[in-house]
């Protein structure tokens, strides 16, 4: 599939923000996430925020770069769903143990309540 140029640098530049931001999240940083995300694809950190800035002092990236952020733009995509189905397995097996744990608890309080019941003098 063919792409024009402008939608293959605006695609290239969102998957570059996103890249971006999530490193920034992870280190807490935005000038270390240039860093980092300009260090994986091959650029200089000052290079990438300028694209990113769409200041018009950079050229389009060549599509040997674009493949190579959309190849770890698509990393990202799948360690993200990764970790959200452990953070979906870890959920339900807390919702599971704290199910568990409330059947029992109701199942005493019926228990004290049938024997307060008894107890309570006529």
């Amino acid at each position: 599939m063919f792409f024009p140029d402008s939608d293959l640098t605006r695609a290239t530049r969102s998957a570059l923000n996103v890249l971006v931001e999530r490193e920034q999240h992870r280190c807490g940083s935005r000038v270390v996430a240039y860093d980092h995300v300009a260090h994986l694809v091959g650029m200089s950190s000052s290079w990438l925020q300028k694209f990113l800035r769409n200041s018009g002092e950079v050229r389009e990236p060549r599509i040997t770069l674009f493949l190579l952020i959309r190849h770890h733009y698509e990393n990202l995509c799948l360690r993200i769903e990764q970790e959200n189905e452990a953070d979906e397995r870890r959920l339900r097996a807390l919702k599971d143990q704290i199910d568990a744990l409330a059947g029992r608890a109701n199942a005493k309080a019926e228990t004290e309540d049938q024997t307060h019941v008894r107890r309570v003098p006529k």
